[in-house]
C-alpha cells in the first residue's frame, strides 16, 4: 500500500496461496517463485495451505517472514518454521490433529490468536519475545501436557488453555515472583491451575542447580561443571555453569 498515492503497489515478493494438487503427501515450498514471463520473485509469505487430507509433511524455505491458514490439514505430522518467520496469524494450525510438535524459532514474535486451536500438540516452547498469550491459542488441545513459558509473557487471554485436560506441566522461564506478576484471565484457564509449575533462575547467586536463565530477551540452557579430583579419582561439582545451548 503506497499512502502517497493511496494505491496498491507491486513488491518484489510472493505469497504461497495455495496448491493445484493435494495429492501429495509432502509439500516443499520453493524459495522463489516465477510468474508467466520467467519474473523471479521471492517467496515471503505463506497465506494458504489448508484444507488437505493427505499432506504430511510440509517444508519452508528460509526468507519467509509470515505464515498464515495452514489449518484443517488432519493429516499433518511435521512442519519447519524456519529462522526467518515473525509471525504466526490466527487459527494458522487450528484441526492440525496429527500435529504434536514443533519447534518455534526465537525470531518469531507474534503468535496469533487461536494458532494451535484443536491441533493435536503433545508439547511446545514459546519464544522469548512473546509477550501475549493469545485468545484461543491453545484451545482444544487435549494431548497438550507440558509447556514452556517465557519471562517476556505479560498476559494469558481467556480460553488459552481451555479444554487442556493433560496439561500437567508449566515450565516458566522465569522467578516465581515474576510468575505472579502476569495477567492470567481466569475464563478457560482452569488447567492453568492444575498444572505443577517450575520456575527458572539466573546465574547471579550460587545456586549450582541453574537449568536455563534469560538475558537480553535469548533464554539460555547451562549446566553444571565438574572438575575431575585427582585424589579421589571422581568428579565433583564446581562452582560454576557452562552454557550449553
Amino acid at each position: 500500500w503506497d499512502s502517497e498515492s493511496h494505491k496498491q503497489i507491486e513488491s518484489k515478493y510472493a505469497i504461497v496461496s495455495g496448491i493445484a494438487d493435494y495429492s501429495k503427501t509432502e509439500i516443499v515450498v520453493p524459495s522463489t517463485a516465477k510468474d508467466i514471463y520467467g519474473n523471479s520473485y521471492p517467496v515471503k509469505s505463506i497465506n494458504n495451505l489448508s484444507g488437505s487430507s493427505k499432506v504430511k509433511t510440509i517444508t519452508l524455505p528460509e526468507g519467509i517472514t509470515n505464515i498464515y491458514n495452514i489449518q484443517d490439514d488432519t493429516s499433518l505430522e511435521s512442519i519447519n518454521i524456519p529462522s526467518s518467520v515473525k509471525e504466526i496469524g490466527n487459527y494458522t494450525f487450528g484441526y492440525c490433529n496429527n500435529l504434536k510438535t514443533i519447534e518455534i524459532p526465537e525470531g518469531v514474535t507474534e503468535i496469533g490468536e487461536g494458532a494451535f486451536y484443536n491441533s493435536g500438540l503433545e508439547s511446545i516452547t514459546i519464544p522469548a519475545g512473546i509477550k501475549e498469550l493469545q485468545e484461543n491459542l491453545f484451545n482444544g488441545c487435549k494431548y497438550l501436557t507440558s509447556i514452556t513459558i517465557p519471562s517476556t509473557v505479560n498476559q494469558i487471554d481467556a480460553n488459552v488453555f481451555n479444554g487442556c485436560s493433560s496439561l500437567t506441566s508449566i515450565n516458566y522461564c522465569g522467578n516465581q515472583e515474576s510468575w505472579n506478576k502476569i495477567t492470567v484471565i481466569s475464563t478457560g484457564n482452569e488447567a492453568v491451575k492444575k498444572a505443577e509449575i517450575t520456575y527458572g533462575t539466573d546465574i547471579s547467586g550460587e545456586n549450582p542447580e541453574v537449568t536455563q536463565f534469560e538475558y537480553d530477551s535469548l533464554i539460555f540452557k547451562v549446566r553444571k561443571d565438574y572438575t575431575w579430583d585427582s585424589e579421589s579419582h571422581k568428579q565433583i561439582e564446581s562452582k560454576y555453569a557452562i552454557v550449553s545451548g
